[in-house]
């Protein structure tokens, strides 16, 4: 019996397909390195804490804390790319809102480098990899 369930579950994370959290940085932006890294991370933190609680839909909700601990299980895998205008990040926030994705959008306090409210980044997921890609797959890796 126990091999059996064993066995089931096993199966039932192999199928599953892997999971990621893309970070969608700003070109237009030139911001240091230790700001940009700043604003990435609070755009992941932000993305994780605020799992199942973004949308109206109980059922939503759900796939997303259930996105996120398998994603933990997986790595927690990140890509950062860039977009390159504002107009460009919060048009695929509001993708990735309409196809039910879990995502957060930064706007910088405005202490050091960029006036208070610019948006810096958004952050998607973590979602299956086929889903995001169909919103992100077209953006450049940050170099």
């Amino acid at each position: 019996m126990y091999r059996m369930g064993l066995l089931r579950a096993t199966r039932k994370l192999l199928n599953r397909e892997p999971l990621k959290m893309v970070i969608v940085t700003r070109g237009d932006l030139k911001l240091s390195k230790g700001k940009l890294c700043a604003q990435c991370s609070h755009g992941a933190v932000d993305a994780v804490m605020r799992s199942g609680t973004m949308s109206a839909d109980p059922a939503i909700n759900q796939r997303h804390l259930e996105n996120l601990q398998q994603w933990s299980s997986q790595g927690q895998t990140k890509i950062v790319v860039q977009a390159d205008t504002e107009a460009d990040v919060v048009e695929l926030y509001h993708k990735a809102k309409e196809a039910n994705h879990n995502c957060t959008i930064v706007r910088d306090a405005g202490r050091t480098e960029v006036e208070s409210g610019t948006i810096t980044v958004v952050c998607i997921g973590p979602s299956k990899i086929s889903k995001i890609n169909e919103i992100t797959g077209h953006l450049k890796l940050l170099k």
